[in-house]
């Protein structure tokens, strides 16, 4: 797998004065003020969303609007004051949209919401270790947009880390979330994905970007052949989260893995392998 690479951004899209500054008749103190926040810290808009996953600007309504039924979704399903990476992200992505289509107010509402929340909001075991980096993408990205809007942000980035100065475990959670929002903006932002996942696990294995990993896998062998058997490496990755994890969200994905290859390996009339694979299923389904 891949390591991590400082110079990502640069490589995914390479940084230009933004049209929007020349719009809004920014000076060059502040049109240098957000260069400095694009380079040297990790906001939503340092990573070149649009260009590198060459998404198509005329989809914006499309996109806006499936991501805001994902999130209606997924409240009811969550507690309320508990920190969620799904959610997180979702935000993010709504907040880079809107941002991106002028509307600056609605992003900055918007990202002020997720400080807010996360100045009293709790985390599990699995997110808290993450916190100085969730911290670090709201903080940049909220003096990002208030710069942006001409609002007060001078003390904003005070406390926050740069991103020089990440360890290994924090670049890996950076790449972990900049995976899953890259996900949104197929095909292309799915490869960017599946990249992304290979050097937060080299940096630093954990199951939760294991999963991404695999989702981003997954979508992958389905673009480029959708009748593919899952290789070795999902196999194993499937395997473990068996084998090491009881959440349901990791089970999910190991049951829906087992289940397709055992389907695959059945239409090709496999059926020694396909009833391996069926069998762990089965186990996980029980």
């Amino acid at each position: 797998m891949a390591i991590y690479d400082d110079n990502l951004s640069d490589k995914m899209g390479a940084l230009s004065v933004d049209d929007h500054w020349i719009e809004l008749g920014l000076d060059d103190y502040i049109q240098t003020q957000l260069k400095k926040i694009k380079n040297d810290f990790e906001s939503v808009f340092s990573w070149d969303i649009h260009k590198s996953s060459e998404f198509n600007q005329n989809l914006y309504l499309n996109i806006t609007d499936r991501i805001q039924e994902n999130l209606s979704m997924i409240i009811d399903e969550i507690d309320e004051n508990e920190f969620n990476f799904y959610r997180f992200y979702l935000q993010l992505i709504v907040i880079h949209e809107d941002y991106t289509s002028k509307r600056y107010k609605e992003s900055y509402v918007g990202i002020e919401t997720i400080v807010k929340f996360m100045e009293t909001c709790t985390f599990d075991e699995s997110n808290k270790q993450n916190f100085n980096v969730y911290h670090h993408i709201a903080q940049a990205t909220n003096a990002y947009i208030s710069l942006t809007l001409k609002i007060d942000s001078e003390n904003l980035l005070n406390d926050v880390k740069p991103a020089k100065n990440f360890n290994d475990t924090e670049k890996a959670a950076i790449c972990a979330v900049k995976a899953r929002i890259f996900m949104e903006y197929p095909p292309k932002g799915n490869n960017i994905a599946l990249e992304l996942t290979e050097r937060a696990l080299a940096l630093h294995y954990l199951p939760e970007w294991l999963l991404i990993w695999l989702k981003a896998k997954k979508v992958v062998r389905h673009d480029n052949a959708p009748y593919t058997i899952p290789g070795d490496e999902e196999i194993n990755a499937a395997l473990y989260l068996y084998k090491t994890q009881t959440k349901p969200k990791f089970l999910i994905h190991a049951y829906q893995l087992f289940k397709e290859a055992g389907y695959i390996n059945n239409v090709n009339k496999n059926y020694g392998q396909s009833k391996y694979f069926f069998d762990y299923s089965y186990k996980i389904a029980k």
